[in-house]
């Protein structure tokens, strides 16, 4: 009997974070997530009608894309992992979806809440952004530290680097993590 195959992943995602402070505290990540073409053009095939090489998606084809790909998300927290100090935060439901086209590449823009803002000055802030089951292969765009911004807070830094507490498919791989540390 020949052993069991398996691949992962199928997806590839690229993401850059913007993290939204106010008042000193982290209250939610802005997320830009930049698909693979072979996925963007499976996805747009599947669910946009009529969709145009090159011309922007209409707001019903977004729409559509947010209801039918996306929202389904919310069920893995959008891949999006928060800690304060060793306590794992909770994400609310994300907002403010868009989608576009770039050189055939779908794109994701939307804001994922955090439940409760974090104070970064109280203990350093972890946030990572991966696919437990690794079908969907998540990093940051390149450069790393290019893909993260600090957005409404001075005195703090962001340090990406591979997170090997977390292995993901039988720990053939390790993702990404962003630390906040405030002086």
């Amino acid at each position: 009997m020949s052993p069991v195959a398996s691949a992962h992943p199928h997806v590839w995602v690229n993401y850059r974070l913007e993290f939204i402070f106010n008042a000193g505290r982290l209250t939610a990540l802005h997320q830009r997530w930049i698909f693979d073409t072979n996925f963007s053009s499976m996805v747009l095939h599947d669910l946009v009608k009529n969709y145009r090489r090159g011309e922007p998606l209409t707001p019903q084809e977004t729409v559509a894309l947010r209801d039918n790909a996306f929202a389904n998300l919310a069920h893995y927290a959008y891949f999006t992992h928060v800690w304060s100090g060793t306590h794992k935060a909770n994400i609310g439901k994300a907002r403010s979806f868009t989608a576009k086209v770039v050189d055939d590449a779908l794109e994701y823009d939307f804001v994922t809440p955090l439940a409760t803002p974090l104070d970064p000055h109280a203990q350093s802030i972890t946030v990572g952004i991966w696919d437990d089951s690794y079908y969907v292969d998540v990093g940051p765009t390149m450069p790393v530290n290019a893909a993260v911004s600090l957005s409404g807070i001075s005195g703090c830094r962001a340090l990406t680097a591979k997170d090997h507490t977390h292995p993901l498919y039988f720990g053939a791989a390790f993702p990404y993590t962003v630390r906040i540390s405030c002086s």
